[in-house]
């Protein structure tokens, strides 16, 4: 895989919008880079990858005529494992957190997603942010 050139998210999402490109194309670019970036590049970036959710909600997105509206309309993003998705494990990259599933999803995440953005996983951190 040759390095992509850096897109942005107003490109992406007026591309998505316009119909150009789609939500489901846009979060498995995204997806795939994050895959070849943890399994060839060695960089472990992702703790969790979210392919089957990041696909279901690109979809849904795709199907809905008011995403042409959403400001940030198929743009994938990931957070830190320090920030709460409901149904995803949070380890604050702590083996004391490991295994915990997170009970509600954080307002940033459901603020992102609302305006048509595409969670695609959970990124390494040190242990509890701690720096």
């Amino acid at each position: 895989m040759t390095a992509a050139r850096p897109v942005s998210s107003a490109a992406i999402s007026s591309a998505v919008s316009s119909g150009r490109s789609s939500a489901v194309e846009q979060a498995q670019r995204a997806l795939d880079a994050a895959r070849h970036a943890d399994e060839q590049d060695n960089l472990n970036i992702f703790l969790y990858r979210a392919d089957a959710s990041a696909a279901e909600h690109a979809a849904r997105l795709d199907r809905d005529p008011a995403t042409k509206d959403k400001p940030l309309a198929g743009v994938p993003f990931a957070s830190k494992d320090n920030i709460s998705v409901a149904g995803m494990q949070v380890s604050c990259g702590s083996k004391i957190l490991e295994g915990y599933v997170a009970p509600y999803t954080a307002t940033a995440v459901e603020r992102l997603r609302d305006a048509g953005a595409v969670l695609i996983g959970k990124t390494n951190l040190d242990e509890f942010a701690m720096g």
